[in-house]
């Protein structure tokens, strides 16, 4: 069974973008407040020294201007504590410690590649201290390298220090972190520690807190030995290197994937070219990969949580007694790569409790005894998004995965195969498919429900609920043609572009698409209706939808020109997505231009909503003193949301031409219609109760 829904990469992907915007807002917020230490009380001393020079009153201002100091060096207050903020700087001093600090709490925040060079010591902590990175940038990962000349690289004397959000600490001198006293170690989400020492990497630590998943990477079998109060191995402390940080729930070529190798994956016998991940947006890259595995163990292995595995190139997996790709939470595998994966014996994608999603424009090809099958226990779901799945399996193509979902894309081998979910894979004739399967992508529009392929363009009417005189698309022009044509089916959709980027639609005559949301045009995509090529053509394009009318993406682009458009809800008439509010760069555009004429109707929530309007010699003409408001994206009336009827379209003062007597509006089709597009020869009072098209407008009849 193919269950047409939309669950794809783009909406998840927003959502991401929108959240990240947040984040960055929430931030710049966090600056906003936190207060320069100018601003405090003025002959003022901290217990803060930098390259050997006490921060005061004189000096927090201008940190750049210390001796020894370079980059971007900034001191915030707030809320009673003080954020020490560095951006690409480095911090050096032949004399003293680059940092030492008795301030109570201490926040050294960074971002870009960070240096603090001292004498004896390279950071000397008396009091607690964060230490945080704001994550990746363009600049790549947040770095501080602390070294100490000729001592320790950082004291931690009767406080405690705090390694956490991302953060990669790199520490270097004679010994590497020390405690004193009753110190505290703690490294915390996502943070790397490493020593390069030379008579002691990290001890003398009342306590040593690792978090989450963190772990000591480096050396193998160390441990915190609370005896010894520090990283030992085999019963004594470790003198020299030790990695701490994440290790993932993630192996590659049959290696976990932890701080000491998630940048190069490559270090591995079983992986050649380009495997990396990236741990800040949780993305396992593969660019000309190959991945293979040991007897024993599977090529790539996955129980992180939404997982996206992003390819480039042409990557192969290759299996061996073991599936090759064993994935037991949600993943994503997106292009523009293709994967090429080889099972031996065994499974290509193995579903252990996570669903499995391939995004727009991939290749993904799989051989095995299974190309890809499910733990029979799990509700196991596949979605290809305009993808291309090429897939063989000796003993069944895809097995025990009950629920399977096509966006964007269509079986083209063997035509007569379906998904069955009582099955729980592809079947021909009531059996599981043995042998070669191809699902490839459509042209990336959906009409009553159903995906717009190579098989049924030439005459979309073979579609149920198509109806009419003409409705084709053209893939060489991507052109959709509509002539008289009725598209009426109780889907959720009755016209949705997904996909299809420069989607031109033609209309013809009369023509209605009734549906509940009756046009849907997805994020990022770009569609045009227009007429025939002929101005004032009187073509019309009636959008009844039980909820919305038109609906349309973020950052998605309508142009109606030459043409009649009446879209109407019982919500909204025409709307850009609700969580795109307030985000002006993000709203999805409507032209209106070349004389055509739209007309919209929402009247619970409004006419025209959450979008971007741009008017191209034409105008907002009723209801009168009507106006687009640019903030919010709506069509309003002194202030408030238009429920009523929306008319725009040219007049001669719009055009700005001397055209008095001539009628720019195009014509609305005389007669009376049915919603098949019959034009009925009785009178209005011999027809009986129903729906009818008449002028050119919906009326019913009771």
């Amino acid at each position: 069974m193919i269950i047409n829904q939309t669950k794809n990469l783009n909406i998840m992907e927003t959502k991401r973008h929108l959240w990240n915007k947040l984040a960055a807002i929430t931030a710049l917020l966090t600056m906003m407040f936190a207060v320069p230490v100018n601003t405090q009380a003025q002959d003022e001393k901290l217990d803060l020294w930098i390259a050997g020079t006490q921060v005061t009153s004189d000096n927090w201002d201008n940190l750049n201007d210390l001796p020894g100091v370079s980059g971007e060096v900034i001191l915030y207050h707030s809320s009673g504590s003080l954020t020490l903020f560095l951006n690409n700087a480095t911090i050096y001093s032949s004399k003293y410690p680059a940092i030492e600090s008795n301030i109570h709490s201490l926040s050294i925040q960074f971002e870009g590649k960070n240096k603090m060079i001292g004498s004896y010591r390279g950071m000397r902590l008396l009091g607690n201290t964060w230490i945080t990175s704001n994550g990746t940038s363009e600049q790549g990962e947040a770095v501080l390298d602390v070294e100490a000349t000729g001592g320790i690289g950082i004291e931690v004397s009767n406080c405690s220090m705090d390694v956490a959000q991302f953060a990669i600490l790199n520490v270097k001198g004679n010994t590497g972190i020390v405690g004193f006293q009753s110190a505290e170690l703690a490294v915390r989400n996502d943070a790397i520690v490493t020593t390069d020492a030379k008579s002691g990497a990290i001890f003398s630590f009342k306590n040593i807190i690792l978090e989450r998943q963190i772990s000591i990477c480096a050396p193998d079998d160390a441990v915190y030995d609370k005896k010894l109060k520090g990283i030992a191995k085999d019963g004594s402390l470790v003198k020299d290197r030790v990695v701490i940080g994440p290790v993932y729930d993630l192996k590659v070529g049959g290696m976990r994937v932890t701080a000491t190798n998630y940048n190069d994956l490559s270090v591995n016998d079983f992986v050649e070219g380009n495997a990396s991940y990236d741990r800040a947006r949780n993305i396992l890259n593969l660019n000309g990969a190959t991945v293979g595995a040991p007897i024993e163990d599977v090529a790539i292995e996955s129980g992180i949580p939404d997982l996206k595995i992003k390819l480039g190139g042409v990557n192969k997996v290759n299996g061996s007694n073991y599936p090759s790709m064993l994935l037991r939470a949600n993943t994503f595998i997106y292009g523009p790569g293709q994967m090429e994966i080889s099972a031996g014996y065994n499974c290509g994608i193995y579903l252990e409790g996570g669903n499995l999603t391939v995004g727009q424009r991939c290749r993904i090809g799989i051989t095995g005894d299974y190309a890809i099958a499910g733990d029979g226990k799990s509700p196991t779901q596949l979605y290809l998004n305009n993808s291309t799945l090429q897939a063989e399996g000796r003993e069944a193509v895809i097995s025990s995965v009950p629920f399977v979902v096509l966006n964007g894309c269509y079986i083209s081998e063997p035509l007569n195969a379906k998904f069955d979910v009582f099955k729980g894979g592809l079947v021909v004739d009531g059996a599981l498919l043995k042998g070669k399967a191809v699902i490839e992508p459509s042209y990336g529009f959906t009409i009553a429900g159903q995906e717009v392929t190579p098989l049924n363009c030439n005459d979309l009417k073979v579609i149920d609920g198509v109806t009419g005189d003409l409705a084709m698309y053209d893939p060489a022009t991507k052109t959709l043609t509509l002539k008289n044509a009725f598209i009426i089916k109780d889907s959720y959709y009755g016209l949705h572009n997904m996909y299809a980027d420069e989607l031109n639609i033609v209309v013809q005559g009369l023509n209605n698409i009734s549906s509940n949301v009756a046009m849907r045009c997805d994020m990022d995509t770009k569609t045009c209706i227009t007429g025939d090529g002929s101005m004032l053509s009187g073509g019309s394009l009636y959008l009844d939808g039980k909820s919305i009318g038109l609906s349309l993406g973020c950052s998605s682009s309508l142009v109606v020109e030459e043409i009649e458009l009446n879209a109407r809800g019982d919500k909204r008439g025409i709307t850009g997505d609700s969580y795109t509010y307030g985000l002006r760069d993000e709203r999805s555009t409507v032209t209106v231009q070349n004389y055509a004429v739209v007309e919209a109707l929402g009247s619970e929530e409004g006419s025209i909503r959450e979008v971007r309007l741009v008017l191209n010699k034409c105008a907002i003409h009723e209801p009168l003193d009507a106006e687009y408001d640019i903030e919010k994206g709506d069509v309003t009336l002194w202030g408030k949301i238009v429920k009523a009827p929306v008319i725009i379209y040219a007049t001669p003062e719009d055009v700005g031409i001397d055209a008095v007597g001539a009628d720019l509006v195009p014509v609305r089709r005389q007669g009376i219609y049915n919603l098949q597009g019959a034009r009925l020869t009785q009178d209005w009072e011999s027809l009986p109760k129903g729906i009818y098209i008449v002028d050119g407008v919906k009326r019913v009849k009771e």
